[in-house]
């Protein structure tokens, strides 16, 4: 018994302190660390280029 009882005791102390606490970069930089760099949210390595657009109106060069 006494060994659950210290064990939960442990394992709530343990994932309270592994929670990551996010630093602001004005957080950082009070701190005088440097600011993160920017967090890419989307995928940038299969992204499709878009195809030039064609123009309506026919450019003098071609009349």
């Amino acid at each position: 018994m006494k060994f659950a009882f210290i064990f939960a005791i442990v394992f709530a102390t343990a994932a309270v302190s592994a929670s990551p606490s996010p630093n602001t970069n004005a957080k950082r930089l009070a701190a005088g660390l440097p600011p993160l760099p920017p967090t890419r949210r989307t995928p940038t390595t299969n992204l499709k280029r878009a195809a030039p657009s064609v123009s309506a109106v026919p450019r003098a060069e071609s009349l």
